[in-house]
């Protein structure tokens, strides 16, 4: 089972650089569009934009506070208005939230609440979704799921599960896995999801959202590289793993990258100082943007792939670097941060000789 990496926010967020969101391994967000009867999140418009000029695959959910069935289905239609200008750009579903406080509202407006009218308003609101060509889910924790909603009605939805035990539980298309996260681009925690269905591709082939089916096209992204060393100069060229650029023994002091399909973003670290600014370009004459460097030995590198829109799935950079005169240290993928990888390749404090980088 794939497992695609993302985040949901609301209005709670405020401050986001979606750069480095994305940067982080995010790939898709899912975002607050209103609540209640037609109460737009203050920050939808910004976070929608931010995430869809990022390249990010972008989801919403409603939060619900219904009296009835039929309010939930005018909860829909105002999430509707509210979504329509982002039709054919919405790849995630449209899902609806129905939590404790949704219980606490219904109560005090006099509704016996149960299993029927929770399991009704959520059912109401994705019918007319769907009705409008949108692709429909709801938002659910265990306790709702053993407790109190008929699961067995709601089964053609697709579910996203809030399981912080590990799991899933039940079997979902996303999961809610912390509401404690952290990502690079984002003060403070974060809810981090995990989405197990390629959902660009499964709602275009549907036509759900305004999307269109494409054909992805697959096949192998070359990466061409070459390094700087202090007695050296420029390397020849490299391309993927067929060698590695640089010479034992010789530090480098720049690294220029470019791939044949999508972008990189790279920088690197200078040993006894700090990280220079993300190039994105390849041109050993190019001093501002052609390549990584200032002439100085350098200890760690950072390489980040831009996945292009037809391609999936997504792909990362893999990269690694050995120390002066010694062995490869363990790949590095994008700027990943777990197991053995830090976020870059290398160890500040000692100097690297040989590079290695391949798209995978």
């Amino acid at each position: 089972m794939s497992e695609i990496k993302g985040i949901d926010l609301s209005t709670w967020q405020k401050e986001v650089d979606w750069q480095e969101v994305k940067s982080d391994g995010v790939h898709f967000a899912i975002l607050r569009a209103g609540f209640g009867n037609g109460t737009r999140d203050e920050m939808f418009e910004s976070h929608i934009k931010g995430a869809l000029g990022a390249g990010l695959g972008v989801g919403v959910y409603w939060f619900l506070y219904p009296a009835s069935v039929e309010d939930a289905r005018r909860e829909a239609r105002e999430c509707l208005k509210i979504i329509e200008p982002y039709k054919g750009k919405i790849n995630y579903p449209v899902y609806a939230d129905y939590e404790y406080d949704s219980d606490r509202y219904a109560q005090e407006q006099g509704v016996a609440v149960n299993k029927v009218f929770r399991t009704g308003c959520i059912t109401a609101f994705c019918e007319e979704i769907e009705k409008s060509g949108w692709y429909a889910g709801y938002y659910s924790n265990l306790d709702y799921l053993r407790n109190k909603l008929d699961t067995d009605r709601l089964k053609r939805y697709d579910l996203w599960l809030a399981d912080y035990y590990g799991g899933p539980e039940y079997p979902c298309g996303m999961q809610q896995f912390t509401d404690a996260g952290r990502v690079r681009g984002i003060d403070g925690d974060v809810d981090l999801d995990i989405a197990y269905y390629d959902y660009p591709t499964r709602l275009a082939e549907k036509g759900c959202n305004g999307l269109k089916t494409s054909s992805p096209v697959q096949g192998e992204i070359l990466a061409e590289y070459r390094v700087r060393g202090k007695k050296g100069g420029w390397y020849p060229p490299v391309r993927n793993l067929s060698d590695y650029a640089g010479a034992v023994g010789d530090a480098i002091t720049d690294i220029a990258v470019k791939v044949s399909r999508g972008s990189v973003r790279y920088r690197v670290h200078i040993q006894g100082g700090g990280w220079l600014p993300y190039v994105t370009g390849y041109d050993i004459g190019n001093a501002a943007n052609g390549y990584a460097g200032n002439g100085q030995a350098i200890d760690a590198v950072e390489i980040y792939y831009e996945t292009p829109d037809d391609i999936r799935p997504y792909r990362k950079a893999k990269y690694r670097v050995s120390p002066l005169g010694g062995g490869y240290w363990p790949w590095q993928y994008d700027r990943e941060t777990n197991g053995s990888q830090d976020g870059y390749a290398g160890m500040f404090g000692r100097q690297i000789d040989r590079f290695q980088l391949t798209i995978t």
